[in-house]
């Protein structure tokens, strides 16, 4: 293999490549730093390789996925025997470089006392490669049986994080620290905290909030991208006992900016401005108030069934301080006072009866004439004309609760409310029933508290997935929040009634052409199967994302869904499905395939290669990633092709099923 043929291999594998001088190990360029955060072009790799002179240089660190630990002399080489063996290895001239998944948040070293002829090249740093030349003439090579094609990367070793014995306690780094010692800091309250019994999410939480006394703080996502890493090591070396809870790391869901376009982020983004509630939560409230003060008129039709703009939300707070509730506040006092407003309930969820008591339709009673024998239908009860109810219920503990008791009917008539308002318990002494009702329920339950009720929860099945689960936290603290400006607030109010009395006289609204288009593409992801708890809440997300799409029209005044509209859509139901697989964890092979559909959004076909690269940064094993496109392309979800007009070897090919 020649140099240039061994730096396209490399890039192949998802690494970045430098060149440097002729048998020798610095730099052949000047700011080489520059492909710390780039890959290299071909044309920039023929340029380098092409003359077959320089040596190989991969960067290491996040970048490429890896780190490289340098044993330089045979007594480490010797100790570290069992680990060598474990890993893709590379000859080099005095000693060996063993390649490791990469850890976030950990960098270079040199010369380090308590590991004598070892270095680490890590975040900053770059390792020499085969097929280089040594400057005392050896040829680096990988060793029999141990190139990146014979073997997966082992995890980074915990024994190589840094434990100087000069290092500061623990303790002291309470205060956070400056910059040039952050990452380091961070690792090791990391590793202290876990060591400690600290759960994952407990720790995320106590980083971010101790990376704000850092001077200048870290980025969040570096930040969690350091706790997951250290969480994941700490794990394989500590592994739990049998019966022990599932700790898989889990990422918290971030809201995009396109979940909040014009009007409705505007109000979210003011509400939250001077306010410790989750804009996720406001958004959530905002959506599922709006669609039912839309009423029932407004519906896109799907084949045969119709979709309409009203759903239902859980926001599940990280605990009593989540501030779960202030997301009621703002909405509530936004839509209060409103002409022609739907009807409006605290809760308690407790019954499916009581639930269509609240729209039940006119009674009437058969009511025979005892002196002429003859019978008439009486109105006993002239039930409700406006079937708009929405219900800002508190404490979904309380309803999990009661779904336990015999008979009782909550999960049916809530099923049936959101699919298409009708519903008519078939008891024997009551005969209430509802048409066309339309209903929204926004409910609120603590995490601790959905712990506790995991066993009511798998009684969720039936209506689960006619809720949008939220995940909320506190995004700051303020002891004295301010009140919405009330010259805004009066503005935004008039502004909202002359929409909201537009959006009700729409009926039947249609996607546009682009906006089927979308449609399509995000389809199959959408429709996807899922396993697991979490599977149970987001399984019916074709529908959820229509109903948004719907509501995020009526709230933009169009006549159909645009574009927009339906990205909108997606954004929040991508943050709702993170909330859920955070919440309820789900299957490995369920992360999986969402990884693999989204690299495959922005472009027609990728190579195997490439996908490993983009959709898992190498970290997943050649034999594990067939694996899961063998049930992809089973379950006509992705199409599989060799392509052979390469030039050299065949390339496996991946694309979305049509």
């Amino acid at each position: 293999m020649t140099t240039l043929e061994a730096a396209n291999y490399y890039h192949e594998k998802g690494f970045s490549v430098i060149p440097l001088k002729p048998r020798d190990k610095t730099p052949a360029i000047q700011k080489w730093g520059e492909y710390q955060k780039r890959h290299s072009t071909i044309e920039e790799r023929t340029a380098w390789f092409a003359s077959g002179q320089n040596n190989i240089g991969i960067v290491t660190g996040e970048i490429s996925g890896i780190d490289v630990i340098d044993f330089d002399t045979k007594e480490a080489m010797k100790e570290n025997l069992d680990f060598i063996q474990s890993t893709a290895v590379v000859k080099t001239g005095k000693g060996c470089h063993a390649f490791v998944q990469h850890l976030a948040g950990v960098r270079n070293f040199q010369k380090r006392d308590d590991l004598p002829g070892v270095d680490l090249r890590a975040d900053g740093g770059y390792a020499v490669t085969a097929p280089s030349i040594h400057p005392n003439g050896e040829k680096y090579c990988w060793l029999p049986n141990r190139s990146l094609d014979d073997i997966p990367l082992a995890s980074f070793p915990e024994w190589v994080l840094p434990t100087k014995p000069d290092q500061k306690p623990t303790s002291s780094l309470i205060h956070g620290a400056a910059d040039g010692g952050r990452n380091d800091a961070l690792v090791r309250v990391v590793g202290s905290l876990f060591a400690k019994g600290m759960t994952l999410d407990e720790a995320n939480q106590f980083c971010l909030t101790w990376n704000l006394q850092n001077k200048p703080p870290l980025s969040e996502k570096e930040v969690l991208a350091t706790v997951k890493s250290i969480h994941s090591l700490h794990i394989r070396n500590n592994p739990p006992s049998a019966g022990a809870p599932d700790e898989t790391p889990r990422t918290q869901p971030k809201l995009s900016d396109e979940a909040l376009p014009a009007f409705v982020g505007e109000f979210v983004r003011h509400a939250c401005e001077r306010s410790e509630a989750d804009p996720a939560a406001v958004l959530a409230t905002f959506l599922i108030r709006f669609g039912i003060e839309s009423g029932s008129w407004p519906h896109v039709l799907v084949g045969e069934a119709k979709q309409y703009a009203r759903t239902n939300a859980v926001i599940v707070g990280e605990s009593s301080k989540a501030r779960k509730g202030t997301s009621a506040s703002p909405v509530k006092k936004l839509f209060s006072g409103l002409v022609g407003g739907c009807m409006v309930s605290k809760g308690p969820l407790s019954t499916g009866e009581g639930l269509i008591w609240a729209v039940r339709d006119e009674i009437l009673e058969w009511v025979i004439d005892k002196k002429t024998g003859a019978g008439n239908w009486i109105k006993k009860d002239p039930g409700i004309d406006d079937k708009r109810l929405y219900v800002q219920d508190e404490e979904l503990a309380s309803a999990l609760q009661a779904t336990k008791r015999e008979g009782n009917t909550l999960s049916p008539i809530i099923r049936c409310l959101w699919d298409d308002g009708d519903a008519e318990p078939l008891t024997k002494s009551n005969r209430t029933k509802t048409t066309g009702a339309h209903v929204g329920v926004i409910t609120h339950i603590t995490q601790e508290e959905l712990k506790k009720c995991l066993s009511v929860t798998e009684q969720l099945n039936g209506f689960g997935n006619r809720f949008l689960w939220v995940h909320s936290r506190r995004q700051k603290v303020l002891s004295r929040p301010d009140q919405l400006d009330q010259g805004w607030l009066a503005d935004y109010q008039h502004r909202l009634e002359k929409v909201l009395h537009t959006a009700r006289q729409r009926g039947r609204m249609q996607f546009t052409i682009d906006a089927w288009k979308l449609w399509d593409d995000e389809y199959p992801r959408l429709s996807m199967a899922y396993g697991g708890a979490a599977g149970c809440m987001v399984n019916r997300g074709e529908a959820q994302v229509i109903r948004l799409a719907l509501i995020y029209a009526l709230i933009a005044g169009h006549v159909t869904i645009e574009v927009d509209d339906l990205k909108a859509a997606l954004a929040f139901w991508e943050y709702c499905n993170a909330s859920a697989f955070y919440l309820f964890g789900g299957l490995s092979d369920d992360r999986r395939r969402t990884k693999i559909f989204d690299a495959l959004k922005d472009c027609e076909e990728i190579s195997k290669a490439e996908l490993r690269l983009k959709a898992f940064s190498n970290h997943i094993s050649g034999d594990d990633l067939d694996a899961v496109l063998a049930e992809m392309v089973d379950q006509s979800l992705v199409c599989i092709h060799e392509d052979k007009n390469t030039g050299g070897a065949p390339r496996t090919m991946i694309k979305k099923y049509v």
